[in-house]
């Protein structure tokens, strides 16, 4: 009895101690990051306004409920022609049917309209679908950010789908990695319908966005292996359904990022009792294969980036985790630095400055490369290159660096 009320005053004073760090430490802490945020969000607001303007009034996408049971729980497609029209209205901030743009040439763009046109009906046959997952840090993630791939994906003809997921703290990641799981399999059942092709599904996550990938691809794996193929009916998609996997800045080692959460004033305990409901292991990408080593054998082929001047989450978790799937045996895996680029920026501040390295990565080197497909001939695609002009010029992102709270 003795000890039992030992261990209630020691819980009390755990307890105690956590809360006054949350209200001395990390309460302080987030409120001069949330002020470096809207300072970053004033300096790049020319970018931030035409991408918003873009989103809301000209991108044509299509919002569908893929879960019924939450209106939250939505996804955007971008799929037709009048994307790739949005998404040169947005380089040039005309409107589609304006044709009195000041400084336009009406003739070129006659011409590289009949180009795109030529292109499609060359390629009138179901498209590779990119399932976009935003990051957000769990909190505040949205499927908009899913826009900015589809701005050069549509020119060269891949499907989009930016799926919406509940954020913390009104569901927790468990509840994250379902969404993205429902989001997945109604991609796979429904994508035809669009374009697509359900036998060319690639998994493309931002952060939380690809941790989140990592852990719902790496649990279907084990639950397929646990049930075998008879109840796999049962189990939503099939990990053989996904021809690739690519993340950005994605925590991959949840147990080695106690500096990292220690950054935002959030220890790891504290994210493991709210964030995770206090089930970390079960949702770190590295503990699963630590504790299923033999879902290596198993995984699609899957590409790590990571910016080497990664601030949030260190680049050599993504390195040191590929280096373990290798030694296990795992053969389709590889990790890319970005040279000199920090978290979100090559999702984010180089597509608003026209750096589109990202996206050429993504298509030319590994969907064309998953799906065995021949590279694309230059002369009937817009080089992604020039797909997307600049949103900002170069030194307001530059500037707007400096006050980055990630």
């Amino acid at each position: 009895m003795s000890h039992l009320g030992d261990k209630q005053q020691q819980n009390s004073c755990c307890s105690f101690k956590l809360a006054l760090h949350v209200i001395f430490w990390t309460t302080p802490l987030l409120a001069v990051k949330l002020l470096r945020f809207i300072l970053y969000v004033f300096l790049l607001s020319p970018a931030y306004v035409r991408l918003f303007s873009w989103y809301y009034l000209k991108s044509n996408h299509l919002r569908v409920q893929y879960k019924k049971s939450s209106s939250t729980c939505s996804l955007d497609i971008y799929s037709n022609y009048n994307t790739i029209t949005g998404a040169k209205n947005l380089c040039s901030g005309t409107d589609e049917n304006d044709s009195s743009t000041i400084g336009s040439n009406t003739n070129s763009e006659d011409e590289e309209d009949k180009k795109h046109e030529a292109w499609k009906n060359n390629h009138d046959r179901p498209r590779p679908v990119v399932i976009v997952v935003a990051g957000g840090g769990w909190l505040f993630s949205d499927k908009m950010w899913g826009g900015l791939l589809s701005r050069t994906f549509s020119l060269v003809y891949v499907i989009v789908v930016a799926p919406q997921y509940r954020n913390y703290p009104i569901k927790k990641v468990p509840c994250m990695v379902e969404d993205v799981h429902d989001a997945i399999r109604w991609t796979i059942q429904n994508c035809r319908k669009y374009g697509g092709d359900p036998d060319k599904i690639f998994l493309v996550g931002q952060s939380a966005g690809g941790h989140l990938v990592l852990c719902t691809v790496l649990r279907q794996i084990i639950k397929h292996m646990d049930q075998g193929e008879e109840d796999s009916q049962n189990l939503g998609f099939h990990p053989e359904q996904i021809c690739g996997v690519m993340t950005i800045g994605a925590p991959c080692d949840l147990s080695a990022m106690q500096q990292d959460f220690a950054k935002f004033g959030c220890p790891l305990s504290f994210a493991n009792s709210t964030l995770f409901a206090s089930d970390m292991d079960s949702y770190d990408p590295r503990q699963l294969v630590r504790e299923n080593p033999e879902i290596v054998a198993h995984m699609p082929p899957t590409r790590l980036f990571h910016g080497t001047k990664d601030r949030t989450v260190s680049p050599e978790l993504s390195a040191k985790f590929v280096q373990y799937l290798l030694q296990l045996g795992c053969k389709e895996v590889g990790f890319t630095p970005y040279d000199g680029y920090e978290h979100a920026e090559a999702m984010l501040e180089r597509i608003m400055i026209g750096d589109n390295r990202y996206h050429r990565d993504i298509v030319y080197s590994y969907i064309l490369q998953w799906t065995n497909q021949p590279p694309m001939e230059k002369n009937k695609i817009i080089s992604l290159n020039d797909a997307a002009s600049k949103l900002c010029p170069k030194w307001l992102m530059v500037i707007g660096r400096w006050c980055k709270p990630i």
